[in-house]
């Protein structure tokens, strides 16, 4: 008999203990588990353990009932502080990918008979046996494990406490909202330990919206789900320009002329006076965008850029070229960039080469800086995208010493591509731990 059945069947038994007898809340044993007593206001009462990329334990159980020391110690609009009901929690992440826990809330109203509204105070220790290190960390609140995972929306009252503010030990940027909390900037190494807390506010029923999955209808109310899923930055990542800029690259390439101004370059081709790499034409026929000259600064190899005037279909075909301390890289170094690249893993389909594509549009370009070594496509596209690499220090310190400074683009007809993608027969592997 499953432990989750077990608790809720004791729950339900308790509350008729509680009605005849008269003597209000009471603690039944059953099947030699601890069943707290009766729940008010949208009490966790049991957690049901977690799934995904590692495992979590409450208290150092893997599963088993919880007791809540304050109930109805909040609104929908927050606690005003943190919660008396602390949930001490240890992850262990063996792989980079989502690590759910679940929870069963009841379903009793408070004294008044009114909705209710109870906090949760988690106060997590996170370790990272993943072989990889961790650029950020992200927190969901939704239903459903695995697959099944819904993000809570809208009107849902199961949230993050906006009158809490979310700690961590490893990121020093925190971008809070209702149903998800995301931190940045910093890292957590692997083999580290990291320290988070965040605050759940817990409603005694869900919402209509809500799946209907997450109804428990054995034991009456509900169970929610707190996803945590870290994640590395790619050497080489896009975003779409609709979207935000990736941040996590750095500074934007520009075309300021300021000597300070880190990021600068020289850019060639159509409108070369602005601040991203416009590519001019049409049908099937471009002219190529090209910055030479990048100043990345000293030690830092990260940056980003906007290639604009894309046609809905096209190919984003990129060149670079890769310097190690200070020199033209060697095929073999390219080889190391590439398959490092394909370890940490490449974002929407972005393939990466030493070959250049057939026929090459890139030719004659970049003389003055040796030319272009390393060949980038990604696949078509209906919007101009932002283009980031992070070759530092942080994000990889297996690349001692590597930079880009130059890059060109043009867009290429889909049936195009590069065709020397494979050719080269790298295959991908884990990222190298230092």
């Amino acid at each position: 008999m499953q432990l989750g059945f077990l608790a809720r069947y004791g729950k339900k038994l308790m509350r008729k203990l509680s009605g005849l007898i008269g003597l209000g809340p009471v603690a039944v044993l059953l099947g030699g588990l601890l069943i707290a007593g009766q729940a008010r206001a949208g009490d966790i009462d049991y957690y049901n353990g977690s799934s995904g990329a590692g495992a979590a334990t409450v208290f150092g159980n893997p599963n088993g009932p919880i007791s809540t020391n304050d109930s109805n110690n909040a609104t929908a609009m927050g606690t005003g502080g943190p919660s008396a009901n602390i949930l001490s929690v240890t992850k262990i992440f063996t792989a980079v990918g989502p690590l759910d826990m679940s929870f069963h809330v009841s379903d009793a109203p408070t004294a008044e008979g009114a909705p209710g509204f109870t906090s949760y105070l988690f106060q997590e220790n996170v370790v990272n046996h993943t072989g990889s290190d961790w650029t950020d960390y992200h927190f969901q609140l939704g239903f459903g494990t695995g697959a099944n995972f819904q993000l809570a929306a809208a009107p849902s009252a199961l949230q993050f406490d906006p009158t809490y503010a979310p700690t961590s030990t490893n990121f020093a940027t925190c971008v809070p909202g209702p149903y998800t909390v995301d931190w940045s900037n910093g890292l957590l190494p692997n083999g580290g330990l990291g320290g988070f807390t965040v605050q759940v506010i817990v409603p005694d029923t869900i919402d209509a919206n809500a799946p209907k999955f997450a109804l428990d209808p054995a034991g009456g109310g509900y169970n929610f789900t707190l996803r945590q899923i870290p994640s590395v930055t790619p050497l080489f990542g896009v975003t779409n320009s609709e979207g935000s800029t990736p941040i996590a690259y750095g500074n934007q390439l520009t075309n300021h002329a300021t000597p300070t101004v880190a990021d600068q370059g020289v850019f060639t081709g159509p409108k070369a006076g602005s601040s991203i790499l416009n590519v001019g034409g049409g049908g099937g026929s471009y002219a190529v965008a090209e910055a030479t000259n990048i100043n990345n600064g000293a030690g830092d190899a990260t940056n980003w850029f906007e290639a604009d005037g894309f046609r809905a279909g096209d190919e984003e075909l990129d060149a670079f070229q890769v310097d190690v301390n200070g020199s033209l890289a060697t095929q073999a170094q390219v080889d190391a960039l590439i398959a490092e690249a394909n370890g940490i893993g490449l974002q929407q389909g972005i393939t990466l080469s030493d070959t250049a594509p057939a026929p090459d549009p890139f030719s004659g370009l970049n003389a003055s800086g040796g030319g272009y070594n390393l060949y980038l496509d990604e696949a078509s596209t209906t919007a101009d995208k932002f283009i980031g690499w992070d070759l530092s220090q942080t994000n990889d310190p297996n690349l001692v010493g590597y930079t880009i400074t130059a890059v060109a683009v043009v867009p290429e007809p889909m049936s195009l591509g590069l065709l020397g993608i494979g050719a080269i027969g790298l295959l991908a592997r884990r990222r190298r731990v230092a």
